[in-house]
């Protein structure tokens, strides 16, 4: 779940109802604060729903993740690191469940990744081939490499793969319509 409001709240209470054998991680979508003015305290609510749902639900929701695809240079939700990093520790204080954001190898694999890969329990890296002007041939391949050098950069911690793939519908000029 990207996020922890709106249709979240019924997922879980459904899962937890019907008692199915499902776990998820749970998002907290978090905005720029920089370029909108009301996303501090939009923010706010929603880190404060994400702490509610985890605490409400741990048996359902396995781990937190904060954001997603704020830090890497191509995104256009950029949120300031220390904001995110204030983020994490502050939903981290209080709730159980292990906690990270959700970004590309490109963040990752840089020192401000790093500094972050200390705070957060376990590293979320998104690893898309055709994003990076891989061929599909050699895609799985790609995923592979990059996947071996995160865990290098991160020995201590456990590396999942958040997003990957191949789009079933892209631009129809250059390489992605081959």
């Amino acid at each position: 779940m990207y996020g922890s409001r709106g249709s979240t709240e019924k997922v879980l209470e459904i899962i937890e109802s019907e008692k199915i054998n499902i776990k998820l991680f749970l998002g907290a979508w978090i905005a720029n604060e920089t370029e909108d003015s009301t996303a501090s305290i939009s923010n706010m609510k929603e880190l404060n729903k994400t702490i509610e749902l985890a605490n409400k639900y741990p048996e359902i929701v396995e781990a937190i993740i904060i954001g997603n695809e704020t830090q890497v240079f191509w995104s256009w939700n950029r949120v300031a690191f220390n904001t995110l990093k204030q983020y994490i520790l502050y939903v981290k204080s209080k709730t159980k469940q292990p906690i990270t954001t959700a970004d590309d190898f490109n963040f990752w694999n840089k020192p401000e990744g790093l500094e972050l890969g200390s705070e957060v329990d376990f590293i979320m890296v998104h690893i898309h081939p055709l994003w990076a002007g891989v061929l599909l041939t050699d895609a799985l391949s790609f995923v592979s490499k990059i996947y071996n050098e995160i865990r290098v950069l991160y020995p201590d911690k456990q590396i999942v793969i958040g997003e990957t793939g191949w789009a079933t519908s892209v631009h129809t000029e250059g390489q992605q319509a081959e």
